[in-house]
């Protein structure tokens, strides 16, 4: 039986809203996401599969969002 696969962290901030903002703009271009408490921060984790594409489009929305 295959392990599941565990979330990956794709960006982490101290303030929730900031995490939420950019799951909104993951799920817009069609990427699962989920926002979960860390310790003192919050992380965006998004599955293995999507990781590499969701850090390329998190790093083009902070290009466009300074």
């Amino acid at each position: 039986m295959p392990l599941p696969e565990l979330p990956v962290e794709v960006y982490r901030s101290h303030w929730r809203p900031a995490c939420e903002e950019r799951a909104f703009m993951l799920h817009a271009v069609g990427i699962g996401s989920q926002v979960v408490a860390s310790g003192e921060r919050w992380s965006l984790v998004v599955l293995p599969h999507s990781a590499t594409v969701a850090a390329a489009h998190l790093r083009g929305y902070e290009r466009e969002n300074p």
